[in-house]
């Protein structure tokens, strides 16, 4: 199969990017003109307007080097957005498919002047970190909109991916569990009382 293809419908990339360890791949980034195609596993989805540049590179690598390798997680992209003809805005990281994510790369990391997705001036860290964030002394900034997550520049990322640690990502993941089970046993209860 000639190199400047895809494997899926014929779709001409440009660059792209293989993570592997012990000679296996683990991940696949394929710039294509409307974006990255991301594949992790069988999966695989169009982060639309990214491209494969020096800084998306160095960063994307800082962030798996830290231990957050999942690129998808249950429900993340959703399955009408699994694909690589519509695709998502991120490139989200975790440590696993079961977890929520910690941070993107999304439209807005490109920073207020909106440089579009060749550059990346700050990341989006998931809400719950917030606590994470201020005890680390990290600058960051809440997003007004959609989840009111929080932006943190790029210049911080090393600081901010030595905050994220194991125990830090536990402690998020079982206070949302808490919150969940406990959502859970609220609407159970309201549907029990009705």
């Amino acid at each position: 199969m000639d190199k400047n293809y895809l494997d899926k419908g014929q779709v001409r990339f440009i660059e792209e990017l293989i993570v592997e360890k012990n000679g296996k791949c683990l991940m696949r980034f394929a710039e294509t003109e409307g974006g990255l195609i991301v594949k992790q596993g069988a999966k695989e989805y169009l982060a639309r307007k990214w491209k494969l540049t020096p800084q998306f590179k160095e960063t994307v690598k800082m962030i798996l080097e830290s231990g957050l390798t999942c690129l998808m997680r249950q429900g993340s992209p959703s399955p009408k957005h699994l694909n690589v003809e519509k695709g998502v805005e991120y490139v989200g990281f975790s440590r696993g498919p079961s977890e929520r994510w910690v941070m993107v790369l999304d439209q807005f990391s490109g920073g207020p002047e909106r440089t579009g997705r060749s550059s990346v001036q700050q990341l989006t860290v998931e809400k719950h970190y917030k606590d994470v964030l201020d005890k680390a002394c990290i600058p960051n900034k809440l997003l007004e909109s959609g989840g009111r997550n929080y932006f943190v520049e790029r210049r911080y990322l090393p600081d901010l991916l030595k905050a994220i640690t194991d125990e830090a990502i536990n402690v998020v993941e079982e206070s949302l569990h808490r919150e969940s089970k406990t959502k859970s046993n609220l609407e159970f209860m309201s549907r029990d009382s009705a």
